[in-house]
């Protein structure tokens, strides 16, 4: 057994699993020109698997080049084993056959160092990007914040409308949500005066709004639309205004 060659292929490993243990197997059992002759079962048994299973792996070292088999060649005529990975036991009169294929080869094979030549004009390319098929470029308008139930309310009617409406529903212990306020605006959309719509539901106690008990305006309102008659806030100012002048 040559420790030189068991530390090197644990040193950079050339392949994995089961291809790895065979290799290891082999090679401890080589020579120091990385050369053994062990049968298949020690080989099998050394790398903890079947017979069978150690054909296979064998087979599959011998493939990818990091050993060349000499059937018979070994002691009782068992097949010899040359490493020919790691710069070990190189034999310049064997070559790989997957090195002649157009993208074969195993990728422990010695590079060509023509191949390794940079060409300067490509040095200096930025690299791409791999982009994927279902890929957005972001978008260069800056988003939009998310808006409030009272803004939602103020495309329809105006700001204190809105406020005194969320107040109410507060009081209510039904907040309103933005979805909430999609959908009364939505109701509100083609009443001529959205905003008596909102301060009837507030006089009532209403949770929603109901355009159709909303009639509309006699005299003018504060939007500039008439309503159909005054609210109780209204009757009660007129009559304050009324007990301060001593009018009946």
């Amino acid at each position: 057994m040559s420790i030189g060659v068991l530390t090197e292929i644990w040193r950079k490993p050339p392949c994995k699993g089961g291809d790895l243990l065979c290799l290891l197997a082999i090679a401890d059992n080589a020579d120091d020109e990385g050369y053994a002759w062990p049968s298949m079962k020690s080989i099998a048994r050394k790398a903890a698997m079947s017979e069978r299973g150690a054909q296979k792996c064998v087979k599959k070292l011998s493939d990818m080049g990091l050993i060349r088999i000499d059937v018979g060649g070994g002691r009782n005529k068992t097949n010899g084993y040359q490493i020919t990975t790691n710069g070990i036991g190189e034999d310049p009169e064997y070559t790989n056959p997957e090195q002649n294929t157009p993208n074969g080869g195993s990728p422990f094979t010695p590079i060509n160092p023509e191949q390794t030549r940079i060409n300067p004009e490509q040095s200096n390319a930025k690299p791409r990007t791999p982009v994927h098929p279902n890929h957005q470029e972001p978008s260069s308008e800056p988003s939009l914040p998310p808006k409030s139930p009272e803004q939602i309310l103020c495309e329809v009617v105006r700001p204190e409308t809105a406020r005194d409406f969320a107040e109410h529903r507060k009081q209510l212990r039904k907040p309103l949500t933005v979805g909430a306020a999609e959908r009364l605006v939505k109701r509100v959309a083609d009443h001529p005066d959205p905003d008596a719509v909102f301060d009837l539901s507030i006089e009532n106690g209403w949770q929603g709004v109901f355009p159709e008990n909303a009639s509309l305006p006699n005299s003018q309102s504060r939007g500039g639309h008439q309503s159909a008659k005054p609210s109780k806030q209204d009757e009660r100012m007129r009559a304050f205004i009324a007990g301060a002048r001593g009018t009946p």
